[in-house]
């Protein structure tokens, strides 16, 4: 059982999804969100367009997973980073979402990075 003293609002913690798909260009949202969670949960995702039964494409997914935990690693940033595959970008992001609040790590606060690329997400949400 979870400690029932800590039930208290002032304990509350964000749990942040921020989803991001250059990580050139957000660099700096990530490090302004590891200091916004304050001890909560934080993942880093971004979804990547292409079918996983294309020749190469799974060492491609390794390789850049690999490039995000450098990147976390670097910043050192606690987050954790998912990765979904789809052939669309609509459907990968709302996998990605989808998993995230079925786990038992739900998150409470899902951030696109707008800046980066704004044409994906305004036709979607």
């Amino acid at each position: 059982m979870l400690d029932t003293r800590k039930d208290h609002v002032k304990f509350w913690r964000p749990s942040i999804l921020f989803l991001c798909k250059n990580p050139r260009t957000c660099i700096p949202s990530i490090s302004f969100l590891n200091d916004m969670k304050k001890g909560g949960l934080y993942v880093i995702g971004t979804n990547i367009v292409g079918d996983l039964r294309e020749p190469g494409f799974v060492s491609k997914l390794e390789d850049q997973n690999m490039a995000w935990l450098s990147l976390v690693q670097v910043l050192g940033v606690k987050a954790f980073v998912e990765t979904t595959v789809d052939r669309d970008v609509r459907n990968g992001i709302q996998n990605l979402i989808m998993v995230r609040q079925q786990s038992v790590l739900t998150c409470d606060v899902i951030l696109p990075d707008w800046a980066d690329d704004t044409k994906i997400f305004c036709g979607y949400w």
